[in-house]
């Protein structure tokens, strides 16, 4: 589980050059502490534990963030643009 209290965790975003109404944003999170199987390719709940903030309107993140692949500590997860 992710950290609610005190911690910022560093968020790398990829998107196209132009966000649209309905388009995603792709986003990775490095975080070995969340690598809990080093033989399996881990799912996290983030459920009501990521924000985020476009143009000052919040929205809310996934319900799960994915590891890219085993034992990498490198997780990714989708945000829907309102």
């Amino acid at each position: 589980m992710i950290p609610t209290l005190g911690i910022f965790l560093a968020v790398t975003l990829q998107a196209s050059t132009f966000l649209v109404p309905g388009g995603t944003i792709t986003f990775y999170i490095n975080d070995d502490d969340l690598n809990i199987s080093p033989r399996g390719i881990d799912e996290i709940s983030t459920a009501g534990l990521l924000d985020f903030k476009l143009a000052g309107t919040t929205i809310p993140g996934p319900s799960t963030i994915t590891e890219t692949g085993s034992d990498t500590g490198i997780f990714t997860g989708t945000v829907s643009i309102p």
